[in-house]
């Protein structure tokens, strides 16, 4: 076998190696994109389903939030009526002895006290 034939063979050779190799980094790069591609779909399927559940929750919590707020202004407005009772029988010089006293009777029940 000459010299020129040997190089040829192995030139060819080398081109077949090379060709394997291209063919089977190709085959390798089709494969991670169809995986990235399959993962990336799960995980935006993932996303969406949890997004809704929070935008749901947000929902029910904004509802929630909207009738404690109306029920405080409900609760803040029967606590307005006593205030200025109050206020009332302090600014009169002879019923704000009588007040205090049962004012002082009352919470008395609630801290237990002995008047």
């Amino acid at each position: 076998m000459p010299s020129s034939d040997r190089v040829v063979l192995i030139d060819l050779t080398c081109r077949r190696n090379s060709q394997r190799t291209i063919d089977e980094l190709r085959a390798n790069v089709a494969d991670l994109e169809n995986r990235l591609r399959n993962e990336t779909s799960r995980l935006k399927n993932r996303y969406e389903t949890e997004r809704h559940e929070l935008e749901m929750q947000i929902d029910v919590l904004s509802r929630g939030n909207a009738e404690l707020s109306k029920n405080n202004k409900g609760l803040l407005a029967k606590l307005k009526v006593p205030e200025t009772n109050a206020e009332i029988v302090l600014h009169s010089p002879t019923l704000s002895f009588y007040y205090v006293k049962c004012r002082s009777v009352k919470l008395s029940k609630y801290l237990d006290l002995k008047m």
